[in-house]
């Protein structure tokens, strides 16, 4: 697929919420890293079925076969996920208990993509390896998604995921009337209806994007009226409130998505289509990746440097664990993830995109 700039927009975006509310105890009653983590699911799931919708029209001409086209997509996510992944992985078990992690006891869930199954049952969090619960949750989905995807008529591929996400909401309202934890919250049934609404949503676009051209004033009184819902919930919290972040999340995510594939120039697709916003997206996975290992770093370093006490004090702590994770990430995606990410476009189809035709000077990279 071709590249729409502004959608590596949407992935600075979520990603800096993830990080705020790690870094930042101010905005912690906000839950922004949930609305991160959801708006990257929204992301995925959209990204990965529209790449597969393009495999599934080249499986339909003759060109590409259903093997091919399976095997096609997860060489394209193994070359672009796992050489980051297990690399750190690979690092912090020699470095064992010094990361301050259980990493060396719990190697195999990590190794096997499923450290948020570990979590769960064990209740608690890995430490500076927390946050690789939503990697594994998305691992977990594309293991099932394009079985199913492609194994479907077409015709039929939106009807099975609104069956999926119906299921997986009914399993996760039962799930939190029963649990005192939010643990339930990292478990891959509870998050498929995320990916599903983001895979869904390009059913739809086309009459989405005809409805907002001639209502953009309505979507911005939407998107105010979630985002008060979104602060409300989160100041007031329920058992279901969860269902009010996440409607709120997914609609800021079609906002910024048809404000991404809107041709005509405005002050927020001016904002998506800054150069450091599309360049701090493109390096999103590593700044994801290593945002929470930064601060450790930092602190040992500092440590060694007998700049602790004043590390520890000072209000630049952080700010600087964000250059020091810029440049981590930066270094990484140009340097070493690079090197594999060249080899993607051999396990292309090659098809014309299935956007529609409105959106074809414009284009999405999927990472």
């Amino acid at each position: 697929m071709k590249f729409v700039p502004q959608l590596n927009s949407i992935r600075t975006i979520a990603v800096f919420l993830v990080i705020a509310s790690h870094y930042f105890i101010s905005v912690e009653k906000y839950d922004l890293g949930y609305a991160g983590v959801n708006l990257f699911f929204y992301l995925s799931g959209f990204l990965i079925t529209t790449l597969m919708l393009k495999d599934k029209r080249s499986i339909e001409a003759g060109d590409l076969s259903l093997s091919g086209a399976i095997g096609n997509f997860y060489m394209r996510r193994a070359l672009r996920i796992f050489p980051l992944y297990y690399a750190v992985i690979g690092i912090m078990y020699v470095l064992g208990s010094k990361t301050g992690t259980f990493i060396r006891g719990d190697i195999g869930y990590y190794l096997l993509y499923i450290p948020n199954i570990r979590f769960y049952y064990e209740q608690r969090w890995d430490g500076t390896l927390s946050h690789f619960w939503s990697l594994g949750v998305e691992e977990q989905f594309y293991l099932c998604w394009p079985f199913l995807f492609f194994f479907s008529k077409r015709k039929h591929v939106p009807a099975i995921l609104v069956m999926m996400a119906l299921a997986s909401v009914g399993y996760k309202i039962s799930l939190s009337l029963q649990s005192k934890t939010v643990f339930f919250h990292i478990l891959l049934i509870s998050c498929i209806y995320k990916f599903c609404m983001g895979a869904l949503t390009i059913f739809y676009l086309e009459q989405l994007a005809g409805y907002f051209k001639t209502h953009t004033r309505f979507f911005h009184i939407i998107l105010g009226f979630a985002t008060i819902s979104y602060v409300g919930v989160c100041l007031f919290p329920f058992n279901l409130s969860w269902l009010v972040k996440d409607l709120a999340v997914y609609f800021l995510f079609v906002y910024l998505l048809l404000y991404s594939l809107k041709e005509e120039e405005g002050p927020v697709r001016k904002f998506l289509s800054l150069k450091f916003m599309v360049y701090l997206g493109t390096i999103s996975y590593g700044l994801y990746v290593f945002h929470l290992i930064v601060p450790w770093l930092v602190e040992n370093a500092m440590n060694k440097a007998n700049f602790l006490k004043w590390i520890n004090t000072s209000p630049m702590f952080y700010p600087l664990c964000i250059l020091v994770t810029i440049i981590l990430s930066h270094v990484s995606y140009y340097y070493y993830e690079g090197l594999f990410l060249r080899f993607k476009s051999r396990f292309s189809s090659g098809s014309r995109d299935v956007m529609n035709k409105r959106f074809h000077k414009q284009s999405t990279e999927v990472q």
